[in-house]
C-alpha cells in the first residue's frame, strides 16, 4: 500500500492514526515535531502526509509551505487534521486538489476514503499547480 507520514503534536492521536493506517495495510510513520518532519520526509519519501493544522512552533500550514518549496515534495498529497473551523481553514490555505481537511478526531472510515482519493492522481483536477 502507501507510505504515510503523520505529523501531530498530540502524542495520543498521532500514534493512534498511525496504528490504524498500519492495520489497514499502509506503512505509516509518526512524527510529533513539525520541525523534524522535512528531514523525515526526505528519508522516508512518503506517498502522503497527514498534518495537524495547529501545532506549536510550526503550524501545519507553515510546514506545507516548506514542503511545497521543495522539488521532491511540492506535489505531496496532504490531509490536514484540526479542530478548527473548516471555513477558517479554507481562507488560510490555498485551494489545491492534492489537499483535504478533516475535523479532529477524524472519522476513520472517512480518513481511509480520503487517503484513497489522494493516492489516486487521476482523481486530482487537471488544473493542479
Amino acid at each position: 500500500m502507501a507510505r504515510i507520514l503523520v505529523v501531530d503534536d498530540d502524542v495520543t492521536l498521532g500514534p493512534f492514526i498511525c496504528d490504524y493506517l498500519n492495520q489497514e495495510g499502509h506503512q505509516a510513520t509518526y512524527c510529533s515535531s513539525p520541525q523534524d518532519a522535512p528531514a523525515l520526509i526526505a528519508a522516508e519519501k512518503p506517498d502522503l502526509a497527514v498534518l495537524d493544522y495547529s501545532m506549536p512552533a510550526m503550524t501545519g500550514t507553515q510546514l506545507l509551505t516548506v514542503l511545497r518549496a521543495r522539488e521532491e515534495t511540492k506535489k505531496l498529497p496532504v490531509i490536514f487534521l484540526s479542530g478548527t473551523d473548516p471555513l477558517r481553514f479554507a481562507f488560510s490555505v490555498p485551494s489545491d486538489p492534492r489537499m483535504r481537511f478533516l475535523r479532529k478526531p477524524p472519522d476513520l472510515d472517512e480518513l481511509l476514503t480520503v487517503v484513497a482519493e489522494l493516492l489516486n492522481p487521476e482523481g486530482w483536477s487537471s488544473a493542479a499547480p
